[in-house]
């Protein structure tokens, strides 16, 4: 008989995570809760566990096989160059509920010194199945792992046609589950397809695959949030839509402050100031800068070179995407956009003077591609 451990009978879950991540290393098959279902998963190196998991795929209409990572840098241990789209789906998608699937169709990275029967686990001729699950429990098991984890990723309606005979461990929890399932996505070069539609829709894939600009000021009540407004409006004038349609175009823009208050309104200048290019900022709600949200973003314009040495000093691997807003060519040199704090309403129209003829450069660069 399986051993249960129910998630919601206790507080902490840290012994949970070590139970689970034993039995897995010592050769178990355990189950543990995922957003649309349960994950089934088995260390690629246990065989008899590995062959159980296969066992139970074969029987299962509509599970899904994917090597179960905890974090999306991880994918490129395993596959080798990884498109642009793809690790913009990676960032975008996970943790959450979809597999994307990338490679070659072969074994890659790590995965060819794993045994026969793990190296073909989530393996098609359009490459191999990732997926970093949402639900915390599973995550934290993963991130514990001396290795990824291969895994069975069981929709919610077919739970129960699941062999637990072959499960030694099974992890419950009573989370609310998405019941369209997880999607599957292929991913090659700068193409992409649903293998599988859940969760979510072919809709909201070609949004994630979207460009996101982000403007960065120090608090998110002046500069950037006019950056921002200004920028939209150009966008939607350009493409001839709605500031609510752009979304659709592929275009998703918004601001952020370093030292933001979360909430506080743009100041009073800005706003009366846009207000005579019909845009209003009086809904504009600041909110500081986070990792998550500098990882999905694929332009980072700052107002001031010490804005742009903060995130790179934390984030250097941001190099590629942040740039000052006046340095057109992200090679360096461009000037600081001062703040018009406590300059009355003379310096803040030559702040939006400045900034606009920033974006004018920028919205040039890239409706031009």
């Amino acid at each position: 008989m399986s051993q249960q451990i129910n998630l919601d009978q206790i507080n902490d879950h840290t012994d949970a995570v070590r139970v689970a991540v034993s039995q897995l290393e010592s050769g178990k098959v355990v189950a543990v809760p995922d957003e649309v279902g349960m994950m089934v998963l088995a260390l690629p190196g246990q065989d008899s566990a590995v062959a159980k998991l296969t066992a139970m795929s074969e029987a299962l209409e509509h599970s899904a096989q994917v090597v179960a990572i905890p974090h999306f840098s991880v994918i490129n241990d395993f596959a080798d160059n990884v498109s642009g789209i793809a690790m913009k789906l990676t960032r975008r998608c996970w943790p959450g509920p979809v597999a994307l699937r990338v490679g070659c169709g072969q074994p890659e990275g790590m995965s060819e010194d794993w045994p026969d029967a793990a190296k073909v686990w989530a393996l098609s001729e359009f490459g191999r199945s990732f997926f970093v699950p949402g639900q915390a429990f599973s995550n934290a098991v993963l991130g514990e792992l001396s290795a990824p984890a291969l895994g069975l990723v069981v929709a919610i309606n077919e739970t129960e046609r699941v062999n637990t005979d072959d499960i030694h461990l099974i992890v419950n929890s009573n989370e609310n589950r998405y019941a369209e399932g997880l999607s599957v996505v292929r991913v090659k070069e700068d193409e992409f397809e649903m293998e599988r539609t859940g969760v979510i829709s072919d809709r909201v894939l070609s949004r994630l695959t979207g460009k996101v600009f982000l403007f960065v000021c120090t608090g998110n009540t002046c500069r950037s949030p006019m950056a921002e407004a200004l920028f939209r409006k150009m966008l939607a004038d350009h493409f001839d839509c709605q500031d609510d349609e752009l979304l659709d175009r592929g275009h998703t823009v918004v601001s952020a402050g370093l030292a933001a208050y979360p909430g506080a309104p743009a100041s009073t200048e800005a706003v009366q100031l846009l207000q005579a290019d019909k845009i209003d900022l009086t809904s504009h709600e600041s909110q500081p800068i986070t990792e998550e949200l500098l990882f999905h973003c694929d332009h980072i314009l700052t107002m001031t070179q010490n804005h742009l040495d903060a995130i790179l000093s934390t984030f250097p691997e941001l190099a590629g995407r942040a740039r000052l807003l006046s340095d057109s060519t992200g090679t360096g040199g461009g000037r600081d956009v001062s703040d018009p704090i406590g300059g009355g309403m003379d310096e803040y129209r030559r702040c939006r003077e400045e900034i606009e003829g920033y974006l004018r450069t920028l919205l040039e660069q890239q409706t031009s591609t």
